[in-house]
């Protein structure tokens, strides 16, 4: 794929960071996992399409275990997923890796 494709990509990092975060303080709510799935799942897609498959595969797995979440009436903590900072710390990564 394109470097300026995947520079464009980089560039809507900032945006997505404060999505993830401001989803990571909503986590114990129903409207936070449901913000969450969704979330997920468009990073996952888009993140794939772009060729950050790593990305994808994390925003993949975050967008079934919300699904499962909300299918079982669980809520959750913030604590109950680390891998929500991960995927943060990853794009922040990305972001300092490109910028």
């Amino acid at each position: 794929m394109g470097n300026e494709l995947k520079e464009y990509y980089i560039s809507t990092l900032p945006d997505k960071i404060t999505k993830a975060e401001e989803i990571a303080r909503e986590i114990g709510t129903e409207k936070g996992l449901m913000k969450g799935k969704i979330f997920f799942h468009k990073l996952s897609g888009s993140a794939g399409s772009f060729g950050f498959s790593d990305l994808s595969i994390m925003a993949n797995k975050l967008e079934i275990d919300f699904d499962n979440y909300i299918k079982n009436d669980i809520i959750i903590n913030k604590d109950d997923v680390p891998m929500i900072d991960e995927l943060i710390l990853k794009m922040k990564g990305m972001l300092k890796d490109n910028g």
